[in-house]
């Protein structure tokens, strides 16, 4: 009798295992066929760069430190090198527009895996130009000649095209900059303080720290 019950012992468990291995098989299947990965590589959150510790012309309570930091990680602006954002660097009308494009969300943008060259009309500079034109934030083409430097005046300019040219009043003007709607309209929406004195130095050339700090505090 004993020997009866330890075969059907036997049999009994046999049976339990034969079941249990089934079920992680199908179960290990249903996985597979729904495509559920075993590490979810894409959730992994993308670093984002802090500008002090990244390049060496960028310091902590810099007045463009926020800024620059923003304008990298929104994709707005590169590094001039590797270790240098390039501050002081001194931007071009065309380099301004094709800032504004961007932080305008890169609008009739071509993606591709490929680098568009500047010469064909999908690239990047081509379709920032377009929508210059379509925006009024130029009149011409002309105003976008790569060579021609943009002055902190010509930043504030495209911007206020840009956002149709509104009019305020009671606002304290620049000693240097009386009577010029777009200056007076940017200090109103504090964009810009000036460079100290109460001046705003509208001649002065827009350097890179200028204009990704314009656009920034006019997100």
């Amino acid at each position: 009798m004993f020997l009866c019950y330890n075969l059907a012992m036997k049999k009994f468990l046999s049976i339990i295992f034969i079941g249990v291995m089934c079920f992680s098989l199908v179960s290990c299947s249903f996985k597979k066929q729904t495509g559920e990965p075993a590490e979810d590589v894409s959730a992994k959150p993308v670093a984002e760069i802090d500008a002090a510790e990244a390049y060496d012309d960028v310091k902590k309570g810099d007045w463009f430190e926020e800024s620059v930091t923003w304008a990298v990680n929104e994709g707005i602006s590169e590094p001039a090198k590797p270790t240098t954002f390039g501050v002081n660097d001194s931007m071009s009308k065309q380099d301004i527009i094709l800032y504004l494009w961007k932080a305008a969300g890169s609008p009739g943008a071509v993606v591709s895996a490929k680098t568009v060259p500047a010469s064909d009309p999908d690239s990047d500079i081509n379709k920032a130009i377009d929508w210059a034109l379509e925006e009024g934030v130029v009149e011409s083409k002309a105003e976008c000649k790569s060579t021609d430097i943009a002055s902190r005046l010509d930043a504030i300019e495209f911007m206020w095209n840009e956002a149709d040219k509104p009019e305020v009043t009671g606002v304290v003007e620049f000693d240097d900059a009386k009577g010029i709607s777009s200056v007076n309209w940017a200090r109103s929406k504090f964009i810009t303080f000036g460079t100290g004195n109460n001046k705003f130095s509208p001649d002065m050339d827009c350097s890179k720290s200028h204009i990704v700090t314009f656009l920034f505090r006019a997100k």
